[in-house]
């Protein structure tokens, strides 16, 4: 169910460390999560379970290759965060569609990566709500560091 998909990811981000590291509380990382999959439609394949499978794999590589020893934990967190998010209000049609029938986020975003642009802006109003929410317990420098990357990776 999507319930214990939800309970995967809040994990993921304890086992890692991440909740501790960056001082997420229980109620911050279930909010969070819990806004990213109501974000997403019930879309044939744009949807949370996708979101979930992409988010899943990237946790699965980094652990299983060894990468994570490799990456800081704002790059662990970026990753991931970007991962789950990266599909996040995809309304089920493509960037041609969008910019072929002047749709308001084509116009929003000047024809440019317009999904990708769409997907980053909505992952972003998910992290901010709340005073910063799961990013609360970030200096200044790490929020812009994470967001520059969540950035690079969705676009």
């Amino acid at each position: 169910s999507k319930g214990e998909l939800e309970c995967y990811v809040i994990d993921v981000y304890r086992v890692t460390g991440l909740a501790t590291r960056f001082e997420m509380s229980e109620q911050a990382l279930r909010k969070f999560v819990s806004a990213v999959r109501l974000s997403y439609h019930d879309n044939p394949f744009h949807n949370f379970y996708h979101a979930f499978s992409v988010f899943q794999v990237t946790y699965m590589l980094i652990m299983e290759t060894g990468a994570k020893k490799l990456l800081k934990d704002t790059d662990l967190l970026a990753a991931l965060t970007a991962a789950l998010c990266h599909d996040a209000d995809h309304p089920g049609v493509s960037n041609d569609f969008l910019i072929h029938t002047s749709s308001p986020l084509s116009i929003l975003y000047n024809d440019v990566s317009v999904l990708e642009n769409h997907h980053c802006r909505t992952a972003f109003e998910i992290l901010l709500m709340d005073d910063n929410g799961i990013f609360r317990g970030l200096t200044a420098t790490e929020k812009s560091e994470v967001r520059r990357a969540i950035v690079g990776a969705i676009l």
